[in-house]
């Protein structure tokens, strides 16, 4: 839900969208390992060493994938991506097919699916196969949640209804505020601090996930399930529109945030420079405007909102820093008055 609220935005290669997935990719690895962990309990025997067992198989399994993917894989996807349907087809036939293999060898079905998609990821066709994935993608996410709520226990909900407000509560305001103090204190800005925040104000499908698996080998009852269904739901339709107006929003409480600001910004942008040139965005325009600077020896600072970008202009010592043109604090800061011009490259 994240990845396609933050898609829909534009947002995946800002700053606090890449913070964001990283910290939900953390997030499914963690509770993977916990899924290992119960499906291994469910088994019998020695729960050490069933656990043992089968994480030695799944990395097995990986380190199998690993050179299948870097070098047997991008010769067969050479051939697929000659065409739209057999790089569909292709796609489909490798998440389900990991997915299957994984389950086969005795660990979950999630864990073979995630590693799959991160596999996927490395590929040259890797944006191509995402755009044409994203109308499944949003089609299972239906389905998943039609699927929980055939199993909620709508007789007993009533009883849980009060403490699933207090708990939800409890996550749409507490995981921003405890991600914003993380991101303070690792030197970010209080913007990015509190978009990231916002991005995990909400249950995750993966915790969704490890609770009904706990039900299906018996160790939770489908009252639990039901109970957590439904702060999933409170929770991830909150933080859907905290995640769409999170700019309105932040202008709204901008001013009560410097306290999960340090003075000395891991973001800080070095502004006090003698330009009379600044360009907004680097991108393909940008790059021939750019160019064009260097010619005239203008001097000259470019500002942009994709930190891998602002990477590879600091490798060319290009004068650049990241920023975004939607903070006003950032307009502020630049030396707009002693500028002869400003010129924007964003869509």
């Amino acid at each position: 839900i994240i990845m396609k609220l933050l898609s829909d935005k534009g947002d995946l290669e800002s700053l606090y969208g890449k913070i964001s997935i990283g910290f939900l990719l953390v997030q499914d690895i963690v509770v993977i390992l916990i899924l290992i962990m119960v499906s291994s309990a469910s088994k019998g025997g020695g729960f050490i060493s069933q656990i043992g067992f089968t994480l030695l198989k799944g990395l097995l399994v990986i380190f199998i994938l690993l050179p299948i993917t870097l070098y047997i894989l991008p010769r067969f996807q050479g051939f697929f991506g000659k065409s739209q349907e057999f790089l569909f087809v292709f796609s489909l036939a490798w998440g389900l097919g990991l997915a299957s293999l994984f389950f086969k060898i005795g660990l979950s079905i999630e864990a073979g699916a995630l590693i799959a998609g991160v596999l996927l990821s490395v590929s040259p066709y890797s944006y191509e196969i995402s755009s044409k994935l994203k109308p499944l993608r949003d089609f299972f996410l239906i389905s998943f949640f039609l699927l929980l709520g055939a199993q909620m226990a709508i007789g007993n909900i009533s009883q849980y209804v009060v403490p699933a407000i207090i708990l939800s509560l409890l996550v749409l305001i507490g995981n921003p505020l405890i991600v914003m103090t993380l991101m303070g204190i690792e030197g970010f800005t209080k913007k990015t601090g509190f978009l990231a925040g916002l991005t995990v104000a909400q249950i995750s499908e993966f915790s969704l996930i490890l609770v009904a698996l706990g039900v299906k080998v018996g160790h939770l009852s489908n009252e639990i399930l039901s109970f957590l269904t439904l702060i999933g739901l409170i929770t991830i339709a909150g933080s859907t529109y905290m995640i769409i107006y999170s700019n309105k929003l932040y202008a709204l409480f901008s001013k009560h945030l410097s306290i999960f600001e340090r003075k000395n910004i891991r973001e800080k942008r070095k502004l006090k420079i003698d330009v009379d040139t600044i360009l907004f965005g680097y991108n393909r325009i940008g790059f021939g405007i750019l160019s064009s600077l260097k010619r005239i020896k203008s001097k000259y600072l470019v500002v942009d909102f994709n930190p891998d970008v602002i990477a590879d202009l600091k490798k060319l010592r290009v004068p650049c820093i990241y920023g975004d043109v939607d903070d006003e604090a950032l307009l502020r800061d630049l030396p707009l008055e002693d500028i002869k011009i400003a010129i924007s490259t964003i869509p």
